[in-house]
């Protein structure tokens, strides 16, 4: 195999694997040349075909990225019926129960000591951000912990399927914690459930980690589907009162 193709092989993988996240940028031409024994006008041509793919984003004088835009026409359609559609994100919870109660017992059947240490360090996001009660911070490190166990599964669909659905999983994530983290006692108790995913996979327990991201998630539909039908009760008292 040309050095070539094994350049272009390197990041083909990369990039559809996961390993290489969505933005990170690659290293210079120049690099790509020296670790691979290529020519520059080689690596350019290498970058092209990336680029074709859709696999990378470039900007003039800025370097090369991991691009989104294979995964743009999977993720614009649902935001869109999200935002105009807030039952929808009903749907969402009921494909993250099976996605993620799968990610989260395969990641304890499979983590290796890397894979522990990137979950450990955003599982201490996660928590610094609930305890600043910063909304943003919060909702972001909580989508990126659901990340990090889809990495640590160790399964490219679930993973590609994650990272395809990231920005609409984050943006469902943010609506969530904004309506419960509002009570500090639902703040604590998302605190415990992510804690219970967390230590079951760090202490190789695959059922109990798939038991204990299902238990968040029912939770996560329960809470919410209570304040929908709180609200429901409010605008027909609205209603009545308003004739």
């Amino acid at each position: 195999m040309k050095n070539s193709d094994k350049l272009f092989q390197h990041y083909e993988s990369a990039i559809t694997e996961g390993s290489l996240r969505t933005g990170a940028r690659l290293p210079s031409e120049r690099q790509l040349a020296d670790t691979f024994a290529i020519s520059r006008s080689s690596v350019r041509e290498v970058l092209q075909r990336l680029n074709t793919q859709g696999l990378i984003s470039s900007k003039p004088g800025g370097g090369h990225f991991a691009s989104k835009a294979f995964r743009q026409k999977t993720i614009e359609p649902l935001l869109a019926l999200f935002n105009h559609s807030p039952e929808s994100r009903f749907d969402l919870l009921e494909f993250r129960h099976t996605m993620e109660g799968d990610c989260a017992y395969y990641a304890a059947l499979r983590a290796n000591e890397l894979d522990r240490q990137a979950l450990t360090l955003a599982f201490q996001r996660m928590d610094s951000a609930y305890q600043q009660n910063d909304l943003q911070k919060s909702s972001d490190a909580d989508a990126d912990f659901h990340l990090s166990i889809a990495e640590s599964s160790h399964n490219i669909v679930y993973l590609h399927l994650m990272q395809s659905l990231f920005e609409v999983v984050r943006s469902s994530v943010f609506v969530n914690v904004s309506h419960m983290v509002a009570r500090e006692p639902r703040r604590d108790i998302l605190m415990r459930q992510h804690s219970d995913i967390y230590d079951a996979i760090m202490n190789a327990q695959p059922t109990t980690a798939r038991e204990a991201a299902h238990r968040h998630i029912r939770y996560v539909e329960e809470v919410l589907s209570d304040m929908r039908k709180e609200q429901d009760r409010l605008e027909r008292s609205e209603r009545r009162y308003s004739v």
